[in-house]
């Protein structure tokens, strides 16, 4: 057995979920600057956050390969500190990028595959504006959508929904964007998409790189950072702001027999390239070998910022160390793949990851010597495997219970059945979905239909491999998956359907989706909306039921089920939805206001004032909060409160002109 410490590997991570709080939390009052001070920086300095697809932390020069052309990032490396065992969370963007800029592991904002998700909890962008700072994203990824909740605290996110957007475009707009926010503190964060399959860099890198355009697709892609640092010396803002560029996961490049990635947890796709430049207290050419996770991104940045912790963070901040503190470290980091369960019904994937051991919980459990294999190829579980009932199983049942999994998933992964495979048997199949799927995109149908026979050859009875040749064989011809029966592709085609206004397809393609997976509280919610906005309010609090039901701690679900119940005149149920939403979600934005209104229509003024003031204190920027105040403050008798906060409404931009006429009415109503 590898495993030397001698208490259960979660028990650290378990203290820090339960706790709310960072391992290293003193790193906020030990390491934070003095305000004003020039060897720490500037009280509050800027932040760029660099994230990139699909890039192996082993394709970069300062990693050290000696055939990588990424002469911006070594140079950040250079000048700044980078991280050699950084780990993502999922080997897929969403889930990865939402833990970066939240501080929270994948079951907790729940966002677990690229399709289906949205979140609503504190991110870093609300976070940094809270305490002033100017905010933009520029991102190249179609599928990081703002109204996922990704837009959430940036006052521009510069996004496409037709197709992905290229480096050069991404960075054109974050140029643009720091010329923008000059002369205030400011966070940008920019998503570059291209180092993605199928790998297609521009003409003269596919010369350079004819038989290495995965490497190809990086150089393009460092040759457009060093675009946007030189903005940044050119503006004179590289000192005072601290750089950070680092990926959402890695790329399988065909290793554990994987082409992309997204279904295993080998480190070809969690091992991340991580760089952080803060020339004020990150001393050059700074290696860190701690172990850091995706969710250690916020605490990390805001303790070396010197900035408030976001308290709902489960994540560890590494920053103590990183400045030389003798603090201990991340004892071990988490890392989940449901692409699998999501995609064909396979089972799970867990993992749980020491310095230099790697345990992945399955069918057929495994573990690594990191360090004397690192391609993790030799499974150890074969020479001890009472590891893994004595040590490994239980420490990764406190991981999973600490960051939220509940038991059903996790006695899954060790279960399979006949439908629920072990992904390691059938990842021929995956591959040749993904192939067949993206020969329908490119517009070679004909050449998908081979693919789809041979992947349900492996994999008889695979779900999306069955609907997509159907789709196929019925002369429907679709452009896309999406067009077809997996349940992805028809949450695709109903979100894009509902946005093109086209309501009632938009609620086929959603039952659709329901009827391959009747429980995704996702697609019950989307389709109680496009009920909701059809009139059908019995429909839509129905499937919004559902959708709590599935999952209690949706917010967004409980918090549209009271509005639909409320304008149904189901007033007390209503409130009870709202008081969910807000037991699911605290800060819920708008669960307080329309629990607060409804407590004021209800003449408790108590319980309004109670809820109008905790909206003030968590988004004192929300667009009608104002007023809201003003007809608290008319139900307490302060019409002096009542005309400020009317005044204070009015004075918004853009304000929606009915609620500004109701304002002005309320106003003159008042003597104002």
């Amino acid at each position: 057995m590898m495993m030397k410490t001698s208490r259960p590997l979660a028990t650290l991570m378990a203290a820090a979920v339960a706790l709310g709080v960072v391992s290293c939390s003193k790193d906020t009052q030990t390491s934070a600057p003095a305000a004003g001070s020039t060897a720490s920086g500037p009280a509050k300095p800027n932040l760029v956050l660099i994230t990139m697809e699909a890039t192996r932390a082993d394709h970069l020069g300062c990693y050290g390969n000696p055939q990588a052309q990424t002469p911006a990032l070594d140079r950040l490396a250079r000048e700044g500190a980078f991280f050699s065992r950084a780990t993502a969370v999922a080997p897929l963007t969403l889930p990865s990028t939402a833990s970066i800029l939240t501080g929270l592991y994948p079951p907790q904002h729940r966002l677990r595959g690229n399709t289906g998700y949205f979140f609503a909890n504190t991110t870093l962008a609300e976070h940094l504006k809270k305490q002033g700072y100017a905010t933009a994203a520029s991102v190249g990824a179609r599928i990081l959508a703002g109204d996922l909740g990704f837009a959430r605290g940036f006052d521009s996110y510069l996004e496409s929904r037709n197709a992905p957007r290229s480096a050069a475009v991404v960075i054109d707009d974050a140029i643009e964007a720091l010329k923008g926010m000059k002369g205030r503190p400011f966070f940008l964060w920019v998503q570059l998409d291209d180092p993605r399959a199928p790998y297609e860099p521009p003409s003269d890198y596919r010369t350079r790189f004819a038989n290495r355009l995965y490497a190809g697709e990086i150089a393009w892609t460092d040759a457009q950072l060093q675009r946007l640092f030189d903005q940044l010396n050119a503006s004179g803002l590289h000192d005072d702001t601290l750089v950070v560029a680092t990926a959402d996961h890695g790329e399988s490049l065909g290793e554990h027999g994987e082409e992309t990635h997204g279904l295993f947890l080998y480190d070809s796709t969690l091992k991340v390239p991580l760089i952080m430049r803060y020339p004020p207290r990150i001393t050059a050419a700074t290696k860190f070998d701690g172990l850091v996770s995706g969710v250690d991104m916020a605490p990390t940045l805001l303790a070396l910022m010197g900035l408030p912790a976001l308290t709902a963070a489960q994540g560890e901040s590494c920053a103590a160390q990183l400045l030389g503190q003798n603090v201990p470290g991340r004892d071990a980091a988490y890392a989940e793949s449901l692409m699998g369960t999501q995609a064909y019904g396979w089972v799970p994937l867990h993992a749980l990851r020491t310095q230099d051991e790697k345990f992945i919980d399955g069918p057929e459990p495994e573990l690594y010597d990191l360090k004397r294999d690192p391609s993790e190829t030799i499974n150890l579980v074969a020479t001890d495997r009472t590891a893994v009932g004595s040590t490994w199983r239980p420490s990764m049942d406190e991981a999973l219970r600490a960051v939220g999994v509940v038991e059903p998933e996790a006695t899954a992964a060790r279960r399979p059945t006949k439908k629920r495979r072990d992904a390691k048997g059938v990842v021929a199949a995956h591959n040749l979905f993904l192939r067949a799927d993206q020969a329908i995109a490119d517009g070679r149908p004909e050449q998908a239909e081979p693919m789809l026979h041979q992947a349900l050859a492996r994999d008889p009875g695979n779900p999306a491999v069955a609907s997509l040749l159907a789709a196929l064989r019925s002369g429907v011809s679709p452009t896309s998956s999406a067009a077809a029966g997996t349940f992805a592709g028809q949450w695709e085609l109903g979100n894009a359907l509902h946005a093109k206004g086209n309501l009632p397809d938009a609620a086929k393609a959603f039952r659709a989706a329901l009827a391959i997976d009747p429980k995704s509280a996702e697609a019950h919610y989307a389709l109680g909306n496009v009920l909701a906005e059809q009139g059908d309010a019995t429909g839509a609090a129905a499937q919004l039921r559902a959708a709590v039901e599935a999952d209690p701690k949706m917010a967004e679900g409980w918090n549209k089920l009271g509005i639909v119940l409320d304008k149904a005149n189901r007033r007390p149920e209503a409130l009870a939805a709202f008081t969910s939403a807000l037991e699911a979600s605290p800060d819920h934005a708008d669960a307080l206001f329309n629990r607060a209104k409804l407590e004021l229509l209800g003449n408790d003024v108590t319980d309004a004032r109670r809820d109008l003031d905790h909206l003030l204190k968590a988004h004192v920027d929300y667009p009608a909060v104002k007023f809201l105040e003003a007809h608290v403050c008319i139900a307490e008798n302060n019409a002096a409160g009542a005309k400020e906060a009317l005044a204070d409404f009015l004075a918004l931009p853009n304000t929606d002109p009915r609620m500004k006429a109701a304002a002005q009415e309320m106003l003159k109503t008042i003597g104002g």
